[in-house]
């Protein structure tokens, strides 16, 4: 019996973020507490680095790639992705550096040069995913997301196995994933688009910065969401770095952990609801994709509190042990971001990257302060309050955006006369 396609996106997604939560897991008990959270920083800041360096490029281009009347082509995505890898290594090595120095004990050059190259190769990895989820090869992008995050946990398991395992070969190893999926996805697509190249020469770097004004100007909303969007997901960690100690993120990093796999099946199906409502220009699917994938989700984070408990508790022990209120709250924000994934993914499908802007800004805005007044009060448990409500602030934001789209109540007046 084939697999529906949607199904093997899913499997594969799952597949990324299981060798992503299983590197998680044994580096927490492998190295201990204070060092998986010095990971965790490294990891929050290269994401932040890249999410800020792509300047909402990543963001816009299932949009802009789904829709021929963009105008973009890949050739000139590429040489996009291009010029934003120069600023993003300029961008790594000072503020990136600067921040990972301050916020942890970390020190040398050898783990600051790993930052550069998980900042560098990941800003590629994601801007040449998202171009492949744009061409609608879902299931190439998953899978090479997949097979670099086996990369890192491979690499960290053998180091183990042979007693050489450090916090300085763990970052190599996660750099190296990067470097391995950026490689991996410039073969597919090379061998993909053989012969179907542009015929035309090659444009000049003053005609490329011509057409980079255009495509950026019309990212500008999705570079401000990016923004946003990097500020209320990725903050706890810095924050809590920040008023406490490595030890106190390397338990909540792990937790966090566990806690975003319910986010496998939104994340794993944003893509295409995007390409389906950017080609149908209508929400009439909207709600069916909504009730499917927040009810999957419900049922996926039960499934994953036993699991991530017994983790926790036994497997992990220690430290890590005693926190199963802290995991239990941060499974009710992977519901709000089910909601907000569905939600912002229909809105950027009719080219409202504005929508994505907006929730990440308020997200944003009322994470700081939830986070700082939260995480004074109630320490670690203020760290897990905080996220929640800031992922539900977001989710509310990107439903009331979405009910007052034109395209929305556009689709509910047909649905109702069809009624």
């Amino acid at each position: 019996m084939k697999v529906p396609i949607p199904m093997q996106v899913v499997i594969l997604s799952a597949g990324a973020a299981a060798g992503q939560g299983v590197t998680a897991l044994l580096t927490a008990k492998w190295l201990g507490a204070s060092d998986r959270g010095i990971l965790a920083v490294a990891q929050s800041i290269s994401l932040l680095l890249v999410l800020v360096g792509g300047l909402g490029l990543i963001q816009a281009t299932r949009m802009l790639l789904a829709n021929e009347a963009s105008g973009v082509t890949l050739q000139l995505h590429g040489r996009l992705s291009t010029q934003l890898m120069v600023l993003q290594l300029i961008l790594a090595a000072t503020v990136g550096v600067a921040s990972f120095s301050n916020l942890t004990m970390s020190s040398g050059w050898f783990p600051l040069s790993c930052l550069v190259v998980m900042s560098v190769a990941g800003l590629r990895a994601a801007l040449t995913r998202e171009a492949l989820h744009g061409l609608g090869w879902h299931r190439a992008a998953s899978g090479l997301e997949m097979s670099a995050s086996f990369v890192a946990l491979v690499t960290i398991s053998l180091a183990y196995a042979r007693n050489s395992l450090t916090l300085n070969l763990a970052l190599g190893a996660l750099a190296m994933a990067a470097l391995t999926q950026s490689a991996l996805q410039q073969l597919v697509l090379r061998r993909a688009t053989r012969g179907t190249r542009d015929q035309t020469p090659s444009a000049s770097w003053t005609q490329d910065l011509l057409k980079s004004r255009r495509v950026f100007a019309l990212c500008l909303p999705a570079l401000v969401a990016a923004l946003g969007m990097a500020l209320a997901t990725r903050m706890d960690r810095l924050l809590l770095a920040y008023f406490a100690n490595d030890k106190t993120v390397g338990v909540y990093a792990t937790a966090a952990t566990l806690a975003d796999l319910p986010w496998i099946l939104p994340v794993a199906m944003s893509p295409m609801i995007v390409r389906q409502v950017a080609q149908s220009r209508s929400m009439k699917h909207h709600a069916s994709w909504w009730r499917r994938v927040v009810v999957a989700t419900v049922a996926l984070s039960l499934v994953v509190f036993v699991m991530g408990g017994y983790l926790m508790e036994v497997f992990l022990g220690g430290d890590f042990g005693g926190n199963l209120s802290l995991f239990a709250v941060l499974l009710l924000g992977s519901v709000a971001i089910a909601s907000l994934q569905v939600d912002l993914a229909a809105c950027n499908g009719i080219g409202d990257l504005k929508s994505s802007a907006v929730s990440a800004i308020w997200g944003a805005a009322v994470g700081v302060a939830s986070y700082i007044v939260l995480i004074r009060i109630f320490g670690l448990m203020g760290c897990g309050y905080a996220t929640v409500v800031t992922y539900s602030t977001m989710a509310i934001i990107a439903r009331v955006r979405l009910r007052s789209s034109a395209t929305y109540r556009q689709t509910r007046k047909m649905n109702s006369q069809w009624a």
